[in-house]
């Protein structure tokens, strides 16, 4: 890049960069701090899951993004709607290999839809790990979370591996649009 587009970029930052907070939720073992990892573009091996809460920041395009990183134990769970408050997007993480996940995150996602206290907040929901051999496509995903059934949000649906960084810009592009 030349020195005048460098500068013409750090000018336009001045003016139109944005700041977004969003909450990343999902039960254990989904692969939560392995998206934040892989979005940050860190390493995805050997990732430490959450205990408790973790915050992130980190910049795609001109928007800085705040994420909060909420334990997907059952201890933890508590804690979600009050994280999603003033959040401009939850991304509820999913394992799409695992039936037992995904019958949890039915309930865990319509009681969240539902709480009054998270508002119209935007849901970007990731079905993880699309490299496992079991892992169900997006369709399916749709069909078995009955995502038509959530009203009062605006709720989006992609599969990923964040392990693999596959299909992340999705996840971007997303995010940006909700900033």
């Amino acid at each position: 890049m030349g020195f005048f587009s460098r500068i013409w970029e750090w000018l336009l930052s001045l003016f139109w960069n944005k700041e977004m907070s969003i909450t990343i939720l999902g039960l254990s073992n989904a692969g939560k701090s392995t998206l934040i990892r892989a979005l940050m573009g860190k390493p995805t091996e050997d990732v430490v899951p959450t205990i408790g809460v973790e915050t992130n920041t980190f910049t795609k395009g001109r928007v800085q993004i705040k994420a909060w990183d909420i334990g997907g134990h059952k201890q933890f769970q508590f804690l979600w709607p009050t994280y999603c408050q003033n959040a401009n997007a939850i991304l509820y993480i999913l394992d799409a290999a695992d039936e037992e996940a995904i019958a949890e995150s039915i309930i865990q996602l319509h009681n969240l839809a539902k709480d009054e206290s998270v508002g119209k907040v935007p849901i970007l929901i990731c079905g993880n790990k699309e490299d496992l051999k079991d892992a169900l496509p997006a369709a399916k995903l749709i069909e078995r979370l009955r995502l038509s059934e959530i009203e009062g949000h605006d709720v989006a649906l992609f599969t990923i591996s964040a392990k693999e960084k596959t299909h992340l810009d999705s996840v971007v592009n997303w995010l940006v649009e909700h900033a």
